[in-house]
């Protein structure tokens, strides 16, 4: 690759650092108030691989999902989250002018029933539904005698991470489940690296970009890791960390640390890396930070389950998803010439960026967190999220591929589920063959 292209490829696939909600205490996560504005410039991806137009009437004279339907409204969206919260919409109303295909008058909320589900199937390409297995490294270090970090019931803490990815993928025909949690340096050596500093900087950082990123690469080409990829298991790759344990504040390290990032930069990304193909190790790897798998820190329901929402996102780019406001003009095209490539998100800029600059990021993080938790927040407050001032809708405040406190991160559109579904069908039939349920 050419620098600006390995650049553009280093950021498509990451998930940025939540400064403003941190989950964690504000005594164990290092300060780093200005990340998302310097990492945010630094993108350069346009749209993806553009999925074949299936409209709506077409899908449903066959049963193939749609990868052409309309804009979801707020109604949409407040219907597909409804699972999340015990008590569902009751009491949550919306202003008519909004009201969207899920909506009765009045204001109140009328779900439709969902028809049974669709598949993709395009020229003689079919998905098949798949159970993906994953299997998780836990590098460590040697801090004199002792082996850090410590790990207490790995195996738990990795099934909390794939519960969590298989709630947000329900529905979508993809499921993953849990083949092992690797952090036995003994039997598995090439998980042991030298230091505190090796520890942190082979990680996704892009203040370690000479180290980081190949250090990551060169650990899936090991022989215990690349057998796994050619069986087409997805590899998750974990180290790095941003609670005070083990960093000092201001460390440049620790501060620009990704929560998580998605080494498959396939062809469904525009600027797709030249050697990437399925099975290939050092091409197809998922990285979260220690602190995503760690329970004591994002990993459990206390915390909203950021390690396993970072997981997700991440899983998404590595089957074919794009950000919402991917690209440098994410309020721009419609339909499939979108940034995303998703005809039914509607645009918008990077959300959690955006509400921060706006005053508006602890409302957003409020309102999800009282809708989980049966309280029935007003609809009302949701409606200054409009980055780009559209009309009829507002931005994907729930979405998994936006970025959002980990609260608000519930739901995949119906057209996202046929991106996914083609991108799986197109990019990665072995694996589809291989796992099919």
């Amino acid at each position: 690759n050419s620098p600006s292209t390995a650049a553009a490829n280093q950021a498509a696939g990451r998930r940025l650092l939540h400064p403003a909600h941190s989950s964690s205490s504000s005594s164990s996560i290092i300060p780093h108030s200005h990340h998302h504005q310097q990492q945010q410039g630094s993108r350069r991806l346009q749209a993806g691989a553009t999925i074949p137009a299936i409209p709506d009437g077409a899908a449903a004279a066959d049963g193939t999902i749609p990868t052409v339907g309309p804009i979801l409204s707020l109604s949409d969206m407040l219907c597909l989250i409804s699972p999340f919260s015990p008590a569902g919409l009751k009491g949550i109303t919306i202003p008519q002018q909004l009201a969207g295909n899920s909506s009765s008058s009045g204001g109140s909320i009328t779900c439709n029933i969902k028809p049974p589900q669709a598949i993709y199937s395009d020229g003689g390409f079919v998905f098949k539904p798949v159970v993906i297995p994953v299997v998780f490294h836990c590098q460590r270090y040697l801090d004199g005698d002792l082996l850090q970090p410590p790990i207490w019931e790995p195996q738990a803490a990795g099934q909390n991470l794939i519960d969590v990815a298989n709630k947000l993928y329900k529905g979508t025909g993809i499921q993953f489940k849990l083949q092992e949690v690797r952090s036995d340096v003994e039997k598995y050596p090439y998980l042991l690296l030298a230091s505190l500093s090796d520890w942190q900087s082979c990680s996704g950082n892009p203040s370690q970009e000479a180290a980081g990123f190949p250090c990551l690469r060169e650990t899936a080409k090991f022989p215990d890791v690349a057998v796994l990829a050619q069986k087409h298991v997805v590899n998750v790759l974990v180290s790095g960390s941003q609670t005070s344990a083990f960093c000092n504040a201001g460390d440049e390290v620790c501060t620009s640390l990704y929560l998580g990032y998605c080494g498959a930069m396939g062809p469904w990304f525009a600027r797709p890396s030249p050697t990437w193909k399925e099975g290939l190790s050092e091409e197809n790897w998922v990285y979260i930070s220690w602190d995503q798998f760690a329970p004591s820190v994002k990993n459990a329901w206390r915390f909203w389950d950021g390690g396993g929402v970072t997981l997700a996102h991440e899983l998404g780019h590595y089957l074919g998803l794009m950000h919402t406001h991917e690209g440098s003009t994410p309020c721009e095209g419609d339909g499939l010439t979108k940034a995303d490539s998703v005809p039914d998100t509607p645009v918008n800029l990077q959300t959690e960026q955006w509400a921060a600059q706006n005053g508006l990021g602890v409302q957003l993080s409020k309102w999800c967190s009282e809708f989980r938790n049966s309280r029935s927040p007003s609809a009302t407050a949701l409606l200054p999220f409009n980055s780009c001032k559209t009309d009829n809708t507002i931005d994907n405040v729930f979405n998994l591929m936006s970025y959002l406190p980990d609260a608000c991160c519930m739901i995949l559109s119906p057209n996202q589920i046929a991106r996914l579904q083609w991108a799986t069908t197109n990019f990665r039939p072995k694996m589809m063959a291989q796992f099919a349920a």
